[in-house]
């Protein structure tokens, strides 16, 4: 009889195990599909159950950051980070929920535990503590001008460009149509392109919907131009998929004046994922796009590919000084071979911020540096485009002050933010190399900015703003200390080689 008993129960058991897993695997589905109110509503019900509970947890959190509900996501963050061997990018997920809400010591106990432990530390570069690195981000650059443009709604304006003295944007404002398409996983209208004709740099006539070549029946955008005139890349749900949670890259070619409407895709991949976010270089010879294929550093990562009569070839990684466990969109490159984009993974001010990185000898990207205030603040900052040589252009930010969800911002980069590499060697007068020596950086009041280790070859590298003074102060046992003036605005090539010779005491 027990024994019967003890089947049943196993038997009751292994139903509703079953029943949680198969529930469990629905929510999995509405997540990856972006539907995050309903998926959220899922694993709450499986919160408390006996099923996956860190994986549930950690879901529940990331729901409630896409849904901006970040007092929620701050304490569900902190419920998982009680869970044994966590995921260590919970820390730091749980540092930009803390920065969004302006805690900003308690983010940076996070955010310094996080990047302790990553080998590609780029703020650690640039200062010795997240705390400064804040105070240095935070601190409004007076050559950069933004204003918010007066054709922002209280809806969502975004991924703006300029094409022929228009300028493109994406928006989900209601579309003038006897139908309202919308979302049913956002409960928004979807998002399409439109054009306004410009007055000036700031000023513009009232936006209209662009041609039906660039807008489907689902979401639209980002979109660019070739140079030439005579290509539209534009960023649109999968449709062959039939799949609003992929996106695809798809063509428009003008001939005579007038954009086709049967629109080409991009012969690129198997469809197992997404591709977005296309940026063409003038040459028309590689395509910049961003996309979550397997093999990438995260989320969305930033590709290359050649491309040559509509065809592109095998998507090259920009690499880990670029791409990171986050996710990194809309790439945009200058005509002098500067790459802005957009990333969350990056140490930053909170949510997206705008990056750049600046193109070596080899062709390749060096590391990527916060652009900082204004132009980004705790909110999420995207899509910078730059559209003269005086280095004005456009970008989009859902921070506090603006008239939507999104809107568009003019700004006026008077001089950009540069930064100085130095690469430095410290030896004895026998030139053996001194590992471990200490290497502090102090600015003009004798505060300490950043400081690091030699390697094992007695190397260290730093990165300077080009806009202050510091001195170097280089420390071994057994060896005299010595110190070394910088003025990184009197030197004439981005960057340094220092090496360094110290004397035994």
């Amino acid at each position: 009889m027990k024994q019967i008993i003890l089947v049943i129960i196993i038997a009751i058991f292994s139903t509703a195990l079953f029943s949680q897993n198969k529930k469990l695997q629905k929510a999995d589905e509405l997540f990856d599909q972006f539907n995050y109110s309903k998926a959220l509503n899922k694993y709450l019900k499986l919160e408390n159950n006996n099923v996956s509970q860190y994986h549930v947890k950690q879901r529940i959190a990331f729901c409630y950051v896409f849904t901006n509900d970040l007092f929620n996501a701050e304490q569900k963050f902190k419920d998982v980070l009680n869970f044994p061997d966590v995921d260590p990018s919970i820390n730091f997920h749980l540092g930009q929920v803390l920065l969004k809400l302006g805690k900003l010591n308690e983010a940076v106990d996070y955010l310094n535990t996080y990047f302790s432990q990553q080998k590609n530390n780029t703020f650690k570069l640039i200062c010795n503590d997240y705390s400064y690195y804040l105070y240095f981000l935070n601190t409004p650059n007076p050559n950069i001008k933004i204003q918010n443009l007066a054709i922002n709604t209280h809806y969502s304006e975004f991924a703006p460009t300029l094409f022929n003295s228009d300028l493109f944007f994406s928006s989900n404002r209601p579309t003038p149509s006897l139908i309202k398409r919308g979302d049913v996983k956002t409960e928004n209208y979807f998002f399409d392109i439109y054009q306004a004709k410009a007055i000036d740099l700031s000023t513009f006539k009232k936006p209209t919907l662009a041609t039906s070549a660039f807008n489907s029946r689902y979401n639209d955008g980002p979109i660019c131009f070739s140079k030439n005139n005579t290509i539209a890349f534009i960023t649109q749900n999968d449709i062959k998929k039939r799949s609003s949670s992929q996106l695809d890259i798809v063509i428009s070619k003008n001939t005579d004046g007038e954009w086709s409407q049967q629109i080409d895709h991009l012969s690129t991949r198997d469809k197992n994922f997404s591709i977005a976010h296309p940026f063409i270089t003038n040459d028309m010879n590689r395509l910049y796009f961003i996309s979550n294929m397997a093999g990438g550093y995260g989320g969305m990562d930033i590709y290359y590919s050649e491309f040559k009569n509509g065809f592109i070839s095998t998507p090259i990684n920009l690499g880990p000084g670029i791409n990171t466990p986050g996710n990194e969109t809309h790439p945009f490159i200058t005509d002098s071979g500067m790459l802005f984009f957009s990333s969350d993974g990056h140490p930053g001010l909170g949510g997206y911020d705008i990056f750049y990185s600046t193109a070596n000898n080899n062709d390749d990207f060096e590391k990527a540096f916060n652009l900082g205030n204004p132009i980004n603040s705790k909110s999420d900052d995207m899509g910078l485009v730059i559209i003269d040589e005086f280095f004005n252009g456009y970008f989009s930010s859902n921070r506090e002050g603006g008239k939507g969800s999104d809107d568009i911002y003019l700004v006026k980069i008077q001089k950009p933010l540069e930064y100085i590499k130095i690469e430095g060697s410290v030896t004895d007068s026998d030139q053996f190399p001194l590992q471990e020596t200490q290497v502090i950086l102090y600015n003009t009041d004798n505060t300490v900015f950043n400081k690091t280790k030699t390697d094992e070859n007695g190397k260290f590298i730093l990165y300077l703003p080009n806009t202050k003074n510091f001195n170097i102060e280089f420390k071994h046992r057994f060896y005299e200390t010595k110190k070394q003036e910088i003025n990184t605005q009197t030197l004439m090539q981005p960057s340094l080689l220092l090496p360094i010779v110290l004397l035994k005491q």
